[in-house]
């Protein structure tokens, strides 16, 4: 990648890049999202590398890496400068095939296959930030699992970037205009003033902050004692590889659990640490608006279930962290617990 562009971190950027910093000295790896397609027929892999090349070009920040400016002293993502001509790299990179569909035991080997690739540290300095596994089955069936690093875990982003793979690769689309990344534009960045050790350091903080109950640390936070099938378990869901109008909702079901109380208070942390960097660049707002990854439980014993889970990052509410409520920390997280109640009665309300 001689030649190279950078493009600045956005908020959460940082949050997420302190956390994975923070777990490296621990001899954690990062926690790596990732989702699983049951598709009925098969899929060409050239097909299938199309797609991603396309969807690569609409949002090239997944070819970046960090990397690290001793001058400024703050990270950045690095594209290629001609992007047309690095997507098909990034794209053979990206994409695997391993074809079971001749071996008996076909969907045992896909299993065992997919949990060892859960396993492996992800290097953020380094692209593609995408990596999607095709697995061929016996029975006409295609097993398609995309993994993406915890920083770049976005629920519409996740359900938007399924929605365009599978539409590309039935119909082929011209790529769309960068997102926010032409060369004569100058992307919004509030914390530009703020140096890049100030913001990590106020994301460290508030991981740090953390109630001295036990059950709360923070490898448990994130799952990292286990493998990660393990903590992320996914339900595969099956459905018509040309039927596109279910990907988004088969997307909020294929999801993973995790208690909700680790994500209220991570998302209070977020609000408190975004309010301090803001009004230190005196950015003035009523409010905090942050996107906070959850998953909704599964009804146990035929009971209702709305209660909101910290998990695969494919269903994530958009929170409000009011200006009024910085002063109290509980009344904050009783009013993100009241809005995360809200938002898991919608959304089962529409399944």
């Amino acid at each position: 990648m001689a030649q190279s562009r950078r493009i600045q971190f956005n908020p959460n950027d940082y949050f997420f890049y302190s956390h994975d910093r923070m777990m490296r000295r621990q001899g954690e790896g990062p926690n790596i999202a990732f989702m699983t397609m049951d598709l009925d027929g098969h899929i060409a892999p050239g097909q299938l590398r199309a797609a991603v090349r396309d969807v690569f070009l609409t949002h090239p920040v997944l070819m970046g890496g960090i990397r690290f400016s001793l001058l400024s002293g703050r990270p950045y993502w690095r594209l290629p400068t001609d992007l047309q001509e690095a997507t098909a790299d990034m794209a053979d990179a990206a994409v695997s095939h391993d074809d079971f569909s001749t071996i008996p035991e076909g969907l045992d080997r896909a299993e065992a296959l997919w949990k060892a690739r859960c396993g492996p540290a992800w290097n953020l300095t380094s692209g593609p930030q995408m990596r999607v596994e095709q697995y061929t089955l016996p029975g006409n069936k295609t097993r398609v699992c995309i993994r993406w690093p915890h920083l770049l875990m976005d629920a519409e982003g996740a359900m938007l970037f399924l929605a365009e793979l599978a539409a590309r690769s039935t119909t082929p689309d011209a790529p769309r205009p960068i997102d926010g990344l032409h060369a004569d534009q100058q992307l919004v960045d509030p914390l530009r003033p703020a140096g890049f050790f100030r913001r990590a350091n106020l994301a460290i903080a508030g991981l740090r902050g953390m109630p001295t109950d036990k059950r709360l640390k923070i490898q448990t936070l994130f799952g990292a004692t286990r493998p990660a099938y393990q903590d992320q378990q996914c339900q595969h869901k099956s459905w018509s590889g040309d039927d596109l109008a279910r990907i988004q909702s088969a997307a909020k079901a294929c999801v993973p659990s995790g208690p909700a109380l680790y994500a209220r208070y991570l998302a209070v942390c977020v609000i408190h640490a975004l309010h301090r960097v803001f009004a230190d660049c005196h950015v003035d707002s009523d409010a905090y608006l942050i996107t906070m990854p959850h998953s909704i439980s599964a009804a146990q014993g035929g009971a209702a279930a709305t209660r909101p889970m910290q998990g695969n990052y494919l269903v994530s509410p958009t929170l409000k962290g009011r200006k009024s409520l910085i002063g109290d920390r509980r009344a904050m997280a009783e009013d993100i617990t009241q809005q995360l109640a809200d938002y898991a009665g919608a959304n089962m309300s529409q399944k």
